[in-house]
């Protein structure tokens, strides 16, 4: 017995050291697996890092790019109104034009109109005045040999007294 004792205790310390280097390859194993794991987990904290990093960055990425849509929008918008007033200022500027036009045209027929009108009265007035003074002239003629005659009839009358007196 005690020799069936010793094999049965020879096979437990054999089954034991079985079952202990199972268990120490298994641990080994598990610990490789672990460091693997522990080392995928890194890189993964370290990928995750550096996506939320990205995903951070593209956040504001995209609020910069709204904010230069935004100025841009008002910008748009400012010139739109600017191209508004601008456009009024072309329609406002193109009717004054016109009316300064017509104007103008009517402007030129009353002036060819008085122009037409100062000649015709022109020559009225200078063949008025030219009768005028033709009529004057006439006049100075006269009134020169009527003192022509008024000395020679006062001559003549002296002569005649002093003819008499005498």
């Amino acid at each position: 017995m005690l020799i069936g004792a010793t094999v049965q205790a020879e096979r437990a310390r054999k089954n034991a050291e079985a079952g202990l280097n199972e268990a120490t390859a298994r641990i080994n194993e598990l610990t490789i697996n672990i460091t693997s794991i522990t080392g995928d987990r890194r890189r993964f904290e370290a990928d995750l890092a550096a996506l939320q990093s990205e995903v951070d960055e593209a956040h504001r990425g995209r609020r910069d790019a709204e904010d230069r849509a935004d100025r841009l929008q008002s910008e748009v918008n400012r010139l739109m109104e600017e191209l508004r007033r601008e456009q009024e200022n072309y329609k406002n500027a193109e009717s004054i034009r016109k009316s300064l036009e017509v104007e103008i045209r009517e402007i030129s027929v009353k002036l060819e109109e008085a122009e037409s009108f100062a000649q015709r009265e022109g020559k009225r007035l200078i063949a008025k005045l030219q009768a005028r003074v033709s009529t004057l002239r006439l006049v100075t003629i006269v009134k020169q040999y009527w003192s022509v005659f008024s000395e020679f009839s006062y001559s003549v009358t002296q002569h005649l007294r002093n003819r008499l007196c005498i």
